[in-house]
């Protein structure tokens, strides 16, 4: 049952990402509340735990992303939903797969654009500056910058479905 909601809950969030570019509260909150009130139902207390632990680590681990400008706040609350529906081994699962799609997307998305080598220098640039000089300004100027964008759904889509036949839960 929580198989066929998590598919919903991701197919929603990839249409209305894909179309407006925003995942709405709505359905970030509701994925939150059906699945922790779902993992109680079914765990007990364990379950309940086990929802609380990948809501928390869902949100927690894309926080930073988001802080970074790397994507928005859907997407995180997204994965807190994942998280809570699911317990911490999907969504690790999950976040892992989507994170590698994304990099790939981002690669091609240069490589088209034929950026990939400048935009490469000016990542290890701002690493190089922000690592030597321990400095986070450098990382403001990545965000405030002209990156790429994409709805991060492209990425999550087929993320969450490999680490669905994985079985990872």
């Amino acid at each position: 049952m929580l198989q066929i909601i998590l598919a919903v809950f991701i197919l929603i969030a990839f249409v209305t990402d894909v179309r407006r570019r925003v995942i709405p509260n709505v359905l970030t909150i509701s994925a939150v509340l059906i699945g922790l009130i779902l993992q109680g139902f079914v765990g007990g207390w364990d379950g309940l735990i086990q929802g609380l632990i990948g809501m928390g680590v869902g949100f927690g681990i894309m926080l930073p992303l988001y802080l970074f400008g790397a994507l928005g706040a859907g997407d995180v609350k997204l994965f807190a939903g994942i998280g809570a529906l699911t317990g911490l081994s999907f969504v690790m699962s999950s976040m892992m797969y989507s994170l590698l799609f994304a990099g790939l997307i981002g690669v091609i998305i240069l490589i088209w654009r034929k950026q990939l080598l400048q935009k490469g220098a000016n990542l290890l640039h701002v690493i190089g500056i922000t690592l030597i000089h321990r400095d986070l300004q450098a990382v403001q100027t990545v965000r405030n910058g002209k990156n790429i964008t994409f709805p991060f759904m492209y990425a999550v889509l087929p993320g969450s479905i490999i680490a669905m036949m994985e079985g990872f839960w």
